[in-house]
């Protein structure tokens, strides 16, 4: 379930080599850059058995869904040696906070 999931890692302030730093590190990789952040954000595919760390936001976080319900909804989504657990992560305004699952891929 988890191969092939869609990872992320920072590299760094955002200018025009984002891609190319991304492809340099992960061959399957696309660098963006998050203009909310002004950084380099690098998504790539997971690929067992190399253990990683790994992080997929899954929508945002309310009154409705705080950490708790994130935390739950990530632990159900990656369960067991996954080890899903989830934060919402603010980036600006309340309406830029999104839950983000935390899973072993």
């Amino acid at each position: 379930m988890v191969k092939g999931e869609v990872c992320s890692e920072g590299l760094g302030p955002c200018d025009d080599t984002c891609n190319s730093k991304c492809t340099s590190k992960y061959p399957n990789g696309k660098g963006s850059c998050d203009s909310i952040s002004n950084s380099c954000k690098c998504f790539y595919q997971c690929l067992q058995p190399k253990p990683e760390i790994c992080n997929v936001g899954i929508g945002t976080c309310s009154t409705a869904c705080n950490d708790q319900c994130c935390n739950g909804n990530c632990a159900a989504k990656f369960p067991g040696a996954y080890e899903g657990h989830g934060v919402c992560y603010n980036v600006g305004p309340s309406i830029y906070n999104y839950c983000v699952c935390i899973f072993k891929c």
